[in-house]
């Protein structure tokens, strides 16, 4: 079945010109727009993981790709390094197909679950203001956030800065309930279409 994201990218791919997706992981887990970058080489896209192995992973896929932006970082509210919680690789066969996308800052309830397969990795972390700086990026159509935990306040980040992408998914499973109803809100207060799809929220801009 065809996602929100999916029918609106492919009815309006026209219309996009620069994509951002924060948590890329490998490019492909969990991912529904990352796949548009092989069909619109015309777009530019900015995928952002800190785990190495998974930066690694979207470095085989898109390497050496001229349109394609990689950034081995975690966008937090610091310049600096921090400790991530990750699956350890020797172990990754045994475990879910899902695994590798859970790397998260926070001990959450999923994270403990694996604890026994899981390792901590020394990761850089940029601000949301020093990503956009560093790469001159003004404009954002498209924002995919999955990052275990941080996705609101990821999201706010962005739009406190005035960026208010014509498509936007964000994983909701680790939202308190008044961050997702904050984020509902402006997106009704902003002319956007709002849907609930499993454990994301998507919107759609009136304006696409």
């Amino acid at each position: 079945m065809t996602s929100v994201e999916e029918h609106y990218i492919s009815e309006s791919h026209r219309k996009i010109r620069d994509v951002v997706i924060v948590g890329a992981c490998n490019g492909v887990l969990c991912d529904t727009i990352a796949p548009f970058i092989d069909l619109y080489p015309r777009w530019k896209s900015y995928l952002i993981e800190p785990v190495r192995s998974s930066y690694m992973d979207l470095v085989h896929r898109f390497g050496d790709y001229e349109n394609v932006v990689l950034v081995n970082s975690a966008l937090k509210t610091k310049n600096g390094v921090m400790n991530i919680n990750t699956i350890d690789r020797e172990y990754e066969s045994e475990l879910p197909s899902w695994a590798p996308g859970i790397s998260s800052f926070h001990n959450n309830e999923v994270v403990k679950s694996l604890q026994e397969h899981m390792i901590q990795e020394e990761v850089q972390t940029i601000t949301v203001s020093k990503f956009l700086g560093d790469y001159h990026i003004c404009n954002i159509d498209v924002l995919q956030i999955d990052v275990e935990g941080d996705d609101y306040r990821v999201f706010m980040d962005f739009w406190e800065l005035g960026f208010q992408p014509k498509i936007i998914k964000i994983e909701i499973k680790n939202c308190k309930p008044p961050e997702l109803d904050h984020m509902i809100d402006l997106f009704n207060n902003n002319d956007y279409q709002t849907y609930i799809q499993g454990e994301d929220v998507v919107a759609i801009s009136n304006t696409l």
